[in-house]
């Protein structure tokens, strides 16, 4: 079984439109879908802790049939629209609610290892969304965010399934049709330094390292030395190659209207010279070398933090005999 969970109140909205949308990807035989505002449900409350002194929960039957249905579902889909940069009041009162169906250890680890999707309609901040959804399974959280302005459509409107390309998008996921790519990622150590760009990603400026496409009959290795020399005129060599860091993969939608599964490959370099930084591609705007406690503190991104933490704990305790505070 399927379960489709449109957590949005609006009658004909987009997550209303886009959970119909999907329901079409599957035989009508195997897909249960709820629009969550037509079950009535009011947030916990007006109760004496009945579910937290394990007691029957005077409201725990209303709640009961979407949960058996999750639990019996080989995967279910979340569409959730952004209300101020947090999911609507109905997904929270949704895990409220199943603090009374939850009696049991085993039960909230079964619930947690059902497949899940989720979708996200949005505008604005997607890091809390990535933050809550851990919540709902073990995996890291699978996510699609539509932003209504890249298809130059107004959310309050609705329409946004009508798009063609947010057809695509939406379809792709449901059937798990990704472009796969592979990058090697150059963290070079100058001293207490570390070796950055500041580039364009999506008409966004962001802090990052030098990075790229490994070619055909190319390894990591030497594919992090060429990219970090491309984009940035410092030569690398394999006599400076430290180690490795375990890779990481980063989901995006990409110009094309694809979505994106690449697999970064990080390689540590341990350079004497500071060399000759100069900008070689149109999207960097800066090279520089800064202290590694200031890139963890200004990376926008959270994995790469802890990579370069990972790298540089590994790079000082070489250099400084097992030193590995930051």
């Amino acid at each position: 079984m399927i379960t489709i969970i449109n957590f949005s109140s609006r009658l004909n909205g987009n997550c209303k439109r886009i959970s119909d949308f999907i329901e079409t990807k599957y035989p009508s035989t195997l897909v249960k879908k709820y629009d969550f505002f037509k079950l009535q449900l009011s947030s916990c409350g007006l109760c004496n802790y009945e579910c937290l002194k394990n007691e029957v929960c005077y409201k725990g039957f209303e709640v009961k049939e979407l949960y058996d249905d999750i639990l019996n579902s080989e995967l279910v889909y979340y569409v959730i629209p952004n209300y101020s940069d947090y999911p609507c009041a109905n997904y929270f009162i949704f895990n409220e609610r199943g603090t009374a169906y939850f009696s049991s250890d085993e039960l909230l680890e079964k619930f947690l290892n059902v497949k899940k999707k989720f979708i996200v309609v949005s505008t604005s901040n997607n890091k809390t969304f990535k933050e809550v959804f851990e919540y709902q399974t073990i995996e890291e959280p699978n996510i699609l965010f539509i932003n209504p302005s890249k298809f130059n459509q107004k959310s309050i409107e609705g329409n946004l399934i009508n798009n063609k390309s947010v057809r695509k998008l939406i379809t792709a996921f449901v059937l798990e049709k990704y472009v796969y790519e592979k990058s090697a990622m150059a963290i070079v150590f100058y001293k207490n330094k570390i070796l950055t760009t500041v580039e364009n990603v999506y008409d966004t400026y962001v802090l990052s390292l030098p990075k790229g496409h490994i070619e055909k009959d190319e390894d990591i290795i030497e594919a992090s030395i060429r990219e970090c020399y491309e984009e940035t005129n410092i030569v690398i060599t394999k006599d400076d190659y430290f180690g490795e860091v375990e890779p990481f993969n980063v989901k995006f939608i990409n110009h094309h209207n694809n979505i994106v599964i690449k697999t970064i490959y990080p390689v540590i370099f341990s350079i004497n010279s500071f060399g000759k930084p100069k900008i070689k591609e149109n999207r960097i705007k800066k090279i520089k070398y800064i202290k590694v406690q200031d890139f963890i503190m200004s990376c926008t991104y959270q994995n790469v933090k802890e990579i370069v933490t990972t790298a540089y704990r590994r790079y000082k305790g070489v250099k400084d005999e097992n030193k590995t505070d930051i």
